[in-house]
């Protein structure tokens, strides 16, 4: 398998073409500069694995004290089904346990039937009993 490497701030604009090409939904914080703040942040990790030189699969872990969360789990199309997603989410899980985590929590779009069927095979319990609320924060 692909060695799994910590992204660094060169590596945003080609993090948010792999991204778009993985159809990940969008969201506000798909940018530059938020990449670079999770990039800089002590305990949050932008992993990547590059196959040569382009990176093909990213996750983000972050660690807030309480729970470890999973988010930007994503891999080009033309590189799924070679368990480079299973490679992210353990070396994610990794660094989230050595901070400290001992529960994980991440989003998965509901439609997304491919992606929650991934979840699932790796033990990750849908929670009917609870809605997620979000809110965009004036950025300025």
């Amino acid at each position: 398998m692909l060695p799994v490497i910590e992204a660094d701030s060169t590596d945003a604009p080609e993090i948010l073409e792999v991204w778009r090409a993985a159809d990940a939904a969008p969201t506000i914080t798909d940018d530059i500069a938020a990449i670079e703040a999770v990039i800089d942040a002590h305990y949050a990790w932008l992993l990547v694995i590059r196959e040569h030189t382009r990176i093909v699969g990213t996750i983000i872990g972050a660690w807030e004290g309480w729970r470890g969360s999973l988010y930007r789990l994503a891999v080009l199309p033309t590189h799924r089904r070679r368990g480079i997603a299973t490679t992210l989410v353990c070396a994610a899980e990794h660094h989230l346990a050595a901070a400290g985590a001992r529960r994980l929590s991440l989003v998965v779009v509901a439609n997304e039937h491919a992606a929650t069927a991934f979840w699932a095979a790796l033990g990750c319990i849908a929670q009917p009993d609870r809605v997620r609320h979000v809110r965009d924060l004036d950025p300025s």
